[in-house]
């Protein structure tokens, strides 16, 4: 079986650098991320933005959740 680092990269040289995150701005946002987003319908955009939300809500509850629990004596 084949290690996966030593399968040949077929990607663009630029692509190989370890900091090649899209196309940036001068502030480093990233325009790939915003045209995408662009391509939506403003419906779309909302479910997404509320998916997140939920999402991010979800997590949070979860971290209170696990910071609740008593800790083990036997740790």
């Amino acid at each position: 079986m084949t290690c996966m680092s030593d399968a040949p990269l077929n990607l663009p040289e630029y692509m190989r650098s370890p900091t090649w995150y899209g196309e940036q701005d001068e502030n480093g946002v990233d325009l790939s991320l915003i045209r995408e987003n662009l391509k939506l319908s403003p419906l779309e955009r909302i479910r997404r933005g509320d998916r997140a939300r939920r999402d991010a809500l979800r997590l949070q509850a979860l971290g209170r959740e696990i910071r609740e629990k008593p800790v083990r004596a036997d740790r």
